[in-house]
């Protein structure tokens, strides 16, 4: 495994164990345990709980998209090594 993919996962999973600990135990539970605040039409409190899943699959369609693009290249990589596709 490559250094750019242990790298990758190293972050990706920090990301999202930043993200599961904000909905596990909110930070500022002072802050946005109030009903009075709206964003986007809802109080506070719910608009937290809906953004963490929002974050997460744009953490996930992130994650896909760099690891496929890390795929295609140790791919190209074993291609070149093997010579001509490991074709006979």
């Amino acid at each position: 495994m490559s250094k750019k993919r242990v790298k990758l996962y190293i972050v990706m999973a920090i990301y999202f164990s930043i993200w599961v600990l904000f909905i596990t135990f909110p930070p500022f539970l002072d802050v946005i345990d109030v009903i009075d605040p709206h964003i986007i039409g809802l109080p506070c409190s719910q608009f937290c709980i809906l953004l963490a899943p929002v974050m997460i699959c744009i953490g996930l369609i992130t994650f896909f998209v760099i690891e496929g693009k890390f795929e295609n290249e140790e791919r190209a990589n074993f291609e070149e090594d093997s010579g001509e596709g490991g074709e006979k």
